[in-house]
Protein backbone atom coordinates (compact mmCIF):
# COMPACT_ATOMS: atom_id res chain seq x y z
CA UNK A 1 0.00 0.00 0.00
CA UNK A 2 2.81 2.25 0.71
CA UNK A 3 4.44 1.75 -2.21
CA UNK A 4 1.36 2.33 -4.14
CA UNK A 5 0.94 5.71 -2.86
CA UNK A 6 4.63 6.51 -3.34
CA UNK A 7 4.13 5.85 -6.91
CA UNK A 8 0.70 7.76 -7.44
CA UNK A 9 2.61 10.44 -5.61
CA UNK A 10 5.56 10.19 -7.74
CA UNK A 11 3.55 9.94 -10.54
CA UNK A 12 1.33 13.43 -9.97
CA UNK A 13 4.99 15.67 -9.15
CA UNK A 14 6.58 14.33 -12.17
CA UNK A 15 3.20 15.16 -14.17
CA UNK A 16 3.51 18.57 -12.63
CA UNK A 17 7.07 18.87 -13.21
CA UNK A 18 7.15 17.60 -17.20
CA UNK A 19 4.25 20.41 -17.70
CA UNK A 20 6.27 23.57 -16.49
CA UNK A 21 8.96 22.45 -18.10
CA UNK A 22 7.44 21.96 -21.48
CA UNK A 23 4.29 24.36 -21.62
CA UNK A 24 5.87 25.60 -24.75
CA UNK A 25 5.34 22.09 -26.40
CA UNK A 26 1.78 21.83 -25.37
CA UNK A 27 -0.17 25.08 -26.48
CA UNK A 28 -0.83 23.99 -29.83
CA UNK A 29 -2.60 21.10 -28.76
CA UNK A 30 -4.49 22.95 -25.81
CA UNK A 31 -5.70 25.63 -28.65
CA UNK A 32 -6.39 23.32 -31.29
CA UNK A 33 -9.18 21.74 -28.72
CA UNK A 34 -10.08 24.88 -27.40
CA UNK A 35 -10.80 26.12 -30.99
CA UNK A 36 -12.41 22.21 -31.62
CA UNK A 37 -14.95 22.69 -29.00
CA UNK A 38 -15.77 26.61 -29.64
CA UNK A 39 -16.50 25.86 -33.02
CA UNK A 40 -18.56 22.61 -31.92
CA UNK A 41 -20.54 24.29 -29.87
CA UNK A 42 -21.28 27.54 -32.01
CA UNK A 43 -22.12 25.37 -34.88
CA UNK A 44 -24.25 23.13 -33.33
CA UNK A 45 -25.99 26.03 -31.63
CA UNK A 46 -26.93 27.33 -35.15
CA UNK A 47 -28.02 24.52 -36.08
CA UNK A 48 -30.51 23.57 -32.75
CA UNK A 49 -31.49 27.22 -33.47
CA UNK A 50 -32.63 26.72 -36.83
CA UNK A 51 -34.25 22.96 -36.08
CA UNK A 52 -36.12 24.09 -32.67
CA UNK A 53 -37.15 27.39 -34.77
CA UNK A 54 -38.29 24.68 -37.56
CA UNK A 55 -40.40 22.73 -34.78
CA UNK A 56 -41.87 25.36 -33.35
CA UNK A 57 -42.52 26.63 -36.77
CA UNK A 58 -44.35 23.56 -37.86
CA UNK A 59 -46.08 23.09 -34.66
CA UNK A 60 -47.49 26.65 -34.55
CA UNK A 61 -49.49 25.91 -37.38
CA UNK A 62 -49.99 22.34 -38.75
CA UNK A 63 -52.39 19.93 -36.27
CA UNK A 64 -49.98 17.66 -34.16
CA UNK A 65 -52.42 14.76 -35.29
CA UNK A 66 -54.96 14.52 -38.10
CA UNK A 67 -57.57 11.81 -37.41
CA UNK A 68 -60.06 10.61 -40.16
CA UNK A 69 -63.66 11.85 -39.33
CA UNK A 70 -64.42 13.26 -36.51
CA UNK A 71 -63.49 12.12 -32.87
CA UNK A 72 -65.26 13.39 -29.66
CA UNK A 73 -61.80 12.18 -27.80
CA UNK A 74 -60.35 14.49 -24.87
CA UNK A 75 -57.57 13.59 -22.57
CA UNK A 76 -55.15 15.24 -20.39
CA UNK A 77 -52.44 17.07 -22.50
CA UNK A 78 -54.70 18.38 -25.40
CA UNK A 79 -54.14 22.12 -25.79
CA UNK A 80 -56.98 22.43 -28.48
CA UNK A 81 -59.37 20.80 -31.08
CA UNK A 82 -61.27 21.54 -34.15
CA UNK A 83 -62.96 19.79 -37.17
CA UNK A 84 -61.24 20.74 -40.58
CA UNK A 85 -61.18 19.80 -44.61
CA UNK A 86 -58.12 20.02 -46.07
CA UNK A 87 -58.06 20.28 -50.34
CA UNK A 88 -56.23 21.35 -53.30
CA UNK A 89 -57.99 24.62 -54.22
CA UNK A 90 -57.59 27.74 -56.49
CA UNK A 91 -57.72 31.37 -55.23
CA UNK A 92 -58.33 33.82 -58.31
CA UNK A 93 -57.53 38.05 -57.42
CA UNK A 94 -57.78 40.71 -59.97
CA UNK A 95 -56.70 38.74 -62.51
CA UNK A 96 -54.32 36.70 -60.45
CA UNK A 97 -54.46 32.87 -59.82
CA UNK A 98 -52.46 30.19 -57.39
CA UNK A 99 -52.93 26.78 -56.87
CA UNK A 100 -53.68 26.39 -52.87
CA UNK A 101 -53.96 23.91 -49.92
CA UNK A 102 -57.48 25.14 -48.67
CA UNK A 103 -57.47 24.81 -44.50
CA UNK A 104 -61.35 25.03 -43.86
CA UNK A 105 -61.88 24.41 -40.26
CA UNK A 106 -64.31 25.31 -37.47
CA UNK A 107 -62.22 27.06 -35.46
CA UNK A 108 -59.73 29.62 -36.64
CA UNK A 109 -58.34 30.72 -32.89
CA UNK A 110 -55.33 27.97 -33.51
CA UNK A 111 -53.51 30.64 -35.95
CA UNK A 112 -53.33 32.70 -33.00
CA UNK A 113 -49.82 33.65 -32.42
CA UNK A 114 -49.16 33.05 -36.25
CA UNK A 115 -51.14 35.98 -36.49
CA UNK A 116 -49.43 39.16 -38.00
CA UNK A 117 -52.60 41.36 -38.58
CA UNK A 118 -56.16 41.07 -38.61
CA UNK A 119 -57.97 39.16 -36.57
CA UNK A 120 -59.10 35.16 -36.88
CA UNK A 121 -62.45 35.45 -37.40
CA UNK A 122 -64.97 33.94 -40.33
CA UNK A 123 -63.73 34.88 -43.55
CA UNK A 124 -60.38 34.01 -44.91
CA UNK A 125 -56.60 34.09 -43.47
CA UNK A 126 -54.01 34.05 -45.56
CA UNK A 127 -50.32 33.33 -45.71
CA UNK A 128 -47.71 36.52 -45.66
CA UNK A 129 -46.29 35.09 -49.11
CA UNK A 130 -49.62 34.30 -50.67
CA UNK A 131 -51.01 37.61 -49.76
CA UNK A 132 -48.07 39.13 -51.12
CA UNK A 133 -48.05 37.16 -54.55
CA UNK A 134 -51.84 37.90 -55.07
CA UNK A 135 -50.99 41.59 -53.57
CA UNK A 136 -54.03 41.59 -51.59
CA UNK A 137 -54.93 43.63 -48.74
CA UNK A 138 -57.46 43.31 -45.41
CA UNK A 139 -61.12 43.48 -46.66
CA UNK A 140 -60.55 41.93 -50.10
CA UNK A 141 -62.73 39.47 -51.41
CA UNK A 142 -60.93 36.50 -52.68
CA UNK A 143 -62.69 34.15 -55.40
CA UNK A 144 -61.96 30.34 -54.34
CA UNK A 145 -62.89 27.61 -56.50
CA UNK A 146 -63.26 24.12 -54.86
CA UNK A 147 -64.11 20.99 -57.06
CA UNK A 148 -67.61 19.37 -55.97
CA UNK A 149 -67.00 16.13 -58.16
CA UNK A 150 -66.17 17.33 -61.45
CA UNK A 151 -68.24 20.49 -61.18
CA UNK A 152 -66.08 23.79 -59.88
CA UNK A 153 -67.49 25.27 -57.28
CA UNK A 154 -66.74 29.56 -56.59
CA UNK A 155 -67.50 30.94 -53.52
CA UNK A 156 -66.26 34.39 -52.04
CA UNK A 157 -64.24 34.87 -48.88
CA UNK A 158 -63.28 38.53 -47.18
CA UNK A 159 -58.98 38.45 -46.24
CA UNK A 160 -59.57 39.14 -42.65
CA UNK A 161 -55.91 38.16 -41.22
CA UNK A 162 -52.35 37.66 -42.36
CA UNK A 163 -50.28 35.08 -40.87
CA UNK A 164 -47.05 34.26 -40.86
CA UNK A 165 -45.61 30.60 -39.66
CA UNK A 166 -41.99 30.56 -40.58
CA UNK A 167 -42.30 27.99 -42.79
CA UNK A 168 -42.18 28.51 -46.82
CA UNK A 169 -45.08 26.37 -48.01
CA UNK A 170 -47.73 27.30 -45.64
CA UNK A 171 -46.90 30.76 -45.81
CA UNK A 172 -47.33 30.86 -49.54
CA UNK A 173 -49.62 27.84 -50.38
CA UNK A 174 -51.77 27.79 -47.83
CA UNK A 175 -55.16 29.88 -47.12
CA UNK A 176 -57.35 29.09 -44.19
CA UNK A 177 -61.01 29.88 -44.56
CA UNK A 178 -63.90 29.22 -41.99
CA UNK A 179 -67.34 27.95 -43.91
CA UNK A 180 -70.06 26.87 -41.40
CA UNK A 181 -71.80 25.41 -44.54
CA UNK A 182 -69.03 22.49 -45.39
CA UNK A 183 -68.78 19.20 -43.83
CA UNK A 184 -65.67 18.84 -41.82
CA UNK A 185 -64.09 15.39 -42.51
CA UNK A 186 -61.12 15.76 -40.71
CA UNK A 187 -60.44 15.97 -36.35
CA UNK A 188 -57.31 18.31 -35.42
CA UNK A 189 -55.52 17.79 -31.94
CA UNK A 190 -52.84 20.53 -30.61
CA UNK A 191 -50.98 19.54 -27.47
CA UNK A 192 -48.79 21.09 -24.57
CA UNK A 193 -46.22 19.19 -25.87
CA UNK A 194 -46.27 18.11 -29.60
CA UNK A 195 -43.10 16.16 -28.91
CA UNK A 196 -45.58 13.75 -27.42
CA UNK A 197 -47.57 12.88 -30.52
CA UNK A 198 -45.98 9.74 -31.29
CA UNK A 199 -46.66 8.49 -27.86
CA UNK A 200 -50.31 10.20 -28.14
CA UNK A 201 -51.03 8.68 -31.58
CA UNK A 202 -49.86 5.00 -30.20
CA UNK A 203 -51.90 5.44 -26.97
CA UNK A 204 -54.94 6.89 -27.89
CA UNK A 205 -55.39 6.55 -32.13
CA UNK A 206 -54.50 3.03 -32.84
CA UNK A 207 -57.76 2.27 -33.95
CA UNK A 208 -58.04 4.73 -36.40
CA UNK A 209 -56.09 6.65 -39.46
CA UNK A 210 -54.24 9.19 -37.78
CA UNK A 211 -51.19 10.74 -38.65
CA UNK A 212 -49.10 13.08 -36.54
CA UNK A 213 -46.94 16.40 -37.52
CA UNK A 214 -44.18 14.32 -38.15
CA UNK A 215 -45.56 12.23 -41.11
CA UNK A 216 -47.74 14.77 -42.57
CA UNK A 217 -44.48 17.18 -43.11
CA UNK A 218 -41.72 14.26 -43.69
CA UNK A 219 -39.73 16.55 -45.73
CA UNK A 220 -39.40 19.30 -43.33
CA UNK A 221 -38.67 16.67 -40.62
CA UNK A 222 -36.17 15.21 -42.39
CA UNK A 223 -34.54 18.35 -42.74
CA UNK A 224 -34.06 18.02 -38.81
CA UNK A 225 -32.63 14.93 -38.86
CA UNK A 226 -30.00 15.40 -41.68
CA UNK A 227 -28.79 18.36 -39.10
CA UNK A 228 -28.81 16.07 -36.01
CA UNK A 229 -26.42 13.64 -38.78
CA UNK A 230 -24.11 17.20 -39.46
CA UNK A 231 -23.60 18.33 -35.91
CA UNK A 232 -22.44 14.18 -35.33
CA UNK A 233 -19.79 14.32 -38.35
CA UNK A 234 -18.44 17.68 -36.89
CA UNK A 235 -17.85 16.15 -33.57
CA UNK A 236 -16.53 13.00 -34.77
CA UNK A 237 -13.66 15.31 -36.89
CA UNK A 238 -13.05 17.54 -33.72
CA UNK A 239 -12.73 14.70 -31.53
CA UNK A 240 -10.08 12.93 -33.89
CA UNK A 241 -8.29 16.31 -34.30
CA UNK A 242 -8.34 16.81 -31.09
CA UNK A 243 -6.74 13.10 -30.56
CA UNK A 244 -4.10 13.23 -33.20
CA UNK A 245 -3.08 17.03 -31.65
CA UNK A 246 -1.97 15.47 -28.60
CA UNK A 247 -1.16 11.95 -29.78
CA UNK A 248 1.64 14.33 -31.96
CA UNK A 249 2.97 16.26 -29.05
CA UNK A 250 2.59 13.26 -26.78
CA UNK A 251 4.85 11.80 -29.30
CA UNK A 252 7.14 14.47 -29.21
CA UNK A 253 7.76 14.81 -26.06
CA UNK A 254 8.59 11.50 -25.56
CA UNK A 255 11.17 11.75 -28.07
CA UNK A 256 12.69 14.60 -26.22
CA UNK A 257 12.46 12.80 -22.76
CA UNK A 258 14.54 9.90 -23.31
CA UNK A 259 16.56 10.86 -21.00
CA UNK A 260 14.52 11.33 -18.12
CA UNK A 261 12.64 8.09 -19.19
CA UNK A 262 16.05 6.02 -18.93
CA UNK A 263 16.24 8.29 -15.59
CA UNK A 264 13.04 6.76 -14.15
CA UNK A 265 13.73 3.34 -15.49
CA UNK A 266 16.99 3.00 -14.05
CA UNK A 267 15.16 4.23 -10.32
CA UNK A 268 13.05 0.86 -10.93
CA UNK A 269 9.72 2.97 -12.16
CA UNK A 270 7.93 0.16 -14.30
CA UNK A 271 6.49 1.11 -17.81
CA UNK A 272 2.74 1.30 -16.88
CA UNK A 273 3.79 3.96 -14.53
CA UNK A 274 5.93 6.08 -16.56
CA UNK A 275 2.97 5.89 -19.19
CA UNK A 276 0.38 7.33 -16.58
CA UNK A 277 2.60 10.53 -16.46
CA UNK A 278 2.10 10.91 -19.94
CA UNK A 279 -1.53 10.10 -20.38
CA UNK A 280 -1.96 12.60 -17.34
CA UNK A 281 -0.59 15.32 -19.21
CA UNK A 282 -3.09 14.52 -22.11
CA UNK A 283 -5.51 14.46 -19.97
CA UNK A 284 -5.07 17.74 -18.68
CA UNK A 285 -4.49 19.30 -21.82
CA UNK A 286 -7.97 17.91 -23.32
CA UNK A 287 -9.36 19.39 -19.99
CA UNK A 288 -7.86 23.11 -20.17
CA UNK A 289 -8.69 23.35 -23.87
CA UNK A 290 -12.38 21.98 -23.26
CA UNK A 291 -12.85 24.59 -20.50
CA UNK A 292 -11.40 26.95 -22.89
CA UNK A 293 -13.73 26.13 -25.82
CA UNK A 294 -16.91 25.68 -23.61
CA UNK A 295 -16.03 29.29 -21.91
CA UNK A 296 -15.70 30.73 -25.48
CA UNK A 297 -18.35 29.10 -27.01
CA UNK A 298 -20.85 30.25 -24.63
CA UNK A 299 -19.98 33.57 -24.63
CA UNK A 300 -20.31 33.84 -28.16
CA UNK A 301 -23.57 31.77 -28.20
CA UNK A 302 -24.62 34.48 -25.64
CA UNK A 303 -23.29 37.18 -27.72
CA UNK A 304 -25.12 35.93 -30.81
CA UNK A 305 -28.18 35.79 -29.11
CA UNK A 306 -28.29 39.48 -27.53
CA UNK A 307 -26.93 41.36 -30.81
CA UNK A 308 -29.98 39.24 -32.85
CA UNK A 309 -27.77 39.12 -35.83
CA UNK A 310 -29.65 40.22 -38.84
CA UNK A 311 -29.87 37.29 -42.01
CA UNK A 312 -31.62 37.63 -45.46
CA UNK A 313 -34.84 37.05 -44.44
CA UNK A 314 -35.80 36.40 -48.58
CA UNK A 315 -33.68 32.96 -47.86
CA UNK A 316 -34.36 31.70 -44.70
CA UNK A 317 -37.56 33.66 -44.23
CA UNK A 318 -36.59 34.43 -40.42
CA UNK A 319 -34.98 37.93 -39.63
CA UNK A 320 -32.30 36.75 -37.11
CA UNK A 321 -29.75 33.75 -36.82
CA UNK A 322 -31.13 31.68 -34.18
CA UNK A 323 -28.71 29.90 -31.74
CA UNK A 324 -29.83 27.20 -29.25
CA UNK A 325 -27.12 25.92 -26.83
CA UNK A 326 -27.61 22.10 -27.27
CA UNK A 327 -26.55 21.03 -23.39
CA UNK A 328 -26.59 17.57 -24.40
CA UNK A 329 -23.83 17.66 -27.66
CA UNK A 330 -21.78 20.09 -25.45
CA UNK A 331 -21.66 17.73 -22.48
CA UNK A 332 -21.00 14.38 -24.31
CA UNK A 333 -18.52 16.09 -26.12
CA UNK A 334 -16.01 16.57 -22.86
CA UNK A 335 -16.49 12.75 -21.92
CA UNK A 336 -15.78 12.22 -25.59
CA UNK A 337 -12.61 14.39 -26.11
CA UNK A 338 -11.45 13.25 -23.32
CA UNK A 339 -12.07 9.55 -23.91
CA UNK A 340 -10.24 9.69 -27.43
CA UNK A 341 -7.10 11.91 -26.30
CA UNK A 342 -6.57 9.24 -23.03
CA UNK A 343 -7.15 6.40 -25.95
CA UNK A 344 -4.65 8.01 -28.34
CA UNK A 345 -2.31 8.52 -25.78
CA UNK A 346 -2.51 5.37 -24.65
CA UNK A 347 -1.70 4.27 -28.20
CA UNK A 348 1.40 6.57 -28.49
CA UNK A 349 3.06 5.50 -24.85
CA UNK A 350 3.01 2.27 -25.61
CA UNK A 351 6.51 3.04 -27.61
CA UNK A 352 7.97 3.89 -23.99
CA UNK A 353 8.24 -0.09 -23.50
CA UNK A 354 10.61 -0.01 -26.55
CA UNK A 355 12.75 2.69 -25.46
CA UNK A 356 16.14 1.18 -23.70
CA UNK A 357 17.64 2.50 -20.88
CA UNK A 358 21.37 1.66 -21.75
CA UNK A 359 20.59 3.37 -24.95
CA UNK A 360 18.52 6.60 -23.22
CA UNK A 361 21.65 6.85 -20.56
CA UNK A 362 24.67 6.28 -22.59
CA UNK A 363 25.13 10.01 -22.83
CA UNK A 364 25.00 11.00 -19.51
Amino acid sequence: MTNKRFTDKAVFSLVKGFIKKSRKSFKFPTIAIAIGVWGLIVITSVVNGFDRLLIDSITRFYPHITVAGKSDLYFSGVKEKMFFNLDNSMVAFNGSFEYVQLMDCDDMSFLGSSIISGQPENGAAIGKELSEYLNVSLGDELTVFKIKGIIPIAKKYKVVSFFKTGVYIFDSKFLVINDKDSVKNFTAYYFEDPLKADEYKNKYFSYSPAYTWKESNKTLTQTVEIDGLIALLITVFIVLMAGFSVSNSITFSILTRKKEIGILKSLGMKNIDIQKVFISESLIISVIGYLLGLAGGMLTVTMLDFFKIKIPSGIFYVDYLPVSLNLSIAGSSFFIITGIVVFFSFLTTRMISGIDTLEALKDE
